[in-house]
């Protein structure tokens, strides 16, 4: 007797026609979910997804009714985490907003385990504890035996003791826009200032060596991939501690950055930057560093790198030397990955 079901199943259009129905219906209800603290900062990377025909979703993490004992909704298919290391909402205190970062991308890496729901998770919670702690960062460099200044752990009850002579700089544990930041003298504070800012966000600080630029440039290698895409240099603001490339370039609009070709950067920098995001699971961010001067007296120059950035903000002046806005580079990638978990 013929098997006409089995032959109806193989031979049928219409049997193809209801699966390709179902999956494009599975398809439909994905998300690339992009979490954030700043919807508004993401727009840009939104709109080139949705350019890419992706299915974008943006939560964000300060609004968000999170309840951790609901599973995590199945159309999470990616997600990736583009919170600040330091989020800042008049609605919920800075280490509650810290905290609230940490354990939501560690329950996420969590289902991702055990139930491949998201089935990735791009940052988690080792790239955001990297990003939002000075002394993970620090050891980091450490780790990868890499030049970056020398950095003591401190708290309001301890303060690191016998500073020696350098000049030392108390900065939060969770930096950002160079809140909190203050100069010490002789290893102490100034008496009257405010150090509220410095612990407000963990209860913790660094005490840092301050490092000197020997040609007044601070350096960026921004990622994508793991892999180095461009870097970029600005000049220093005389008397300033904050040397993020964006905060300085919205204070100065009419600097202008640096765009530098990976080709024209030194092998080791790169190998250097590479390794460090890998290390901390970084495949988009920044890393930065100053040109420093060896006290060999031999005239050494050398990187000491001191910030890793998984959340920095590309330029467009990068277009001209990438062929395309570092944005949509970026879209691209992560359209790669969504492809390959179909």
């Amino acid at each position: 007797m013929r098997n006409w079901i089995s032959e109806y199943r193989n031979e049928s259009p219409y049997i193809e026609t209801i699966k390709f129905e179902c999956t494009t219906h599975k398809m439909l209800q994905d998300k690339l979910i992009v979490l954030t603290d700043i919807p508004g900062w993401v727009q840009p990377l939104r709109a080139a997804l949705e350019a890419e025909y992706l299915p974008v979703e943006v939560v964000d993490i300060l609004s968000d009714p999170w309840q951790p004992s609901d599973p995590v909704p199945k159309a999470w298919k990616l997600v990736i985490n583009r919170i600040s290391a330091r989020p800042t909402s008049a609605a919920i205190a800075v280490c509650a907003a810290v905290t609230l970062a940490r354990d939501r991308l560690a329950a996420l890496d969590v289902a991702s385990a055990i139930c491949n729901t998201p089935r990735r998770v791009i940052h988690g919670a080792t790239t955001q504890m990297v990003s939002a702690s000075k002394c993970c960062q620090a050891s980091v460099f450490a780790a990868l035996g890499l030049r970056t200044p020398l950095t003591r752990h401190a708290t309001m009850a301890r303060m690191p003791q016998h500073l020696g002579s350098a000049q030392t700089l108390l900065k939060p544990n969770v930096g950002g826009k160079g809140v909190g930041m203050h100069p010490l003298v002789h290893g102490s504070l100034p008496e009257g200032v405010d150090v509220g800012q410095t612990f407000e966000a963990d209860g913790t600080a660094i005490v840092q060596d301050v490092i000197t630029s020997v040609d007044g440039f601070s350096y960026r290698m921004e990622i994508l991939g793991g892999k180095c895409l461009y870097a970029a240099k600005v000049r220093l603001e005389p008397a300033s501690y904050n040397t993020c490339l964006g905060d300085i370039c919205t204070r100065r609009p009419k600097e202008s950055i640096t765009v530098i070709p990976v080709h024209e950067v030194t092998a080791q920098i790169v190998a250097d930057c590479e390794a460090i995001a890998g290390a901390c699971g970084m495949q988009l961010g920044s890393v930065e560093w100053f040109m420093v001067s060896d006290d060999d007296g031999a005239g050494s120059v050398y990187p000491s790198y001191f910030d890793i950035n998984p959340v920095s903000t590309t330029t467009p002046l990068a277009g001209p030397v990438l062929g395309a806005d570092p944005i949509l580079l970026q879209a691209r990638w992560l359209k790669s990955l969504w492809d390959g978990l179909q």
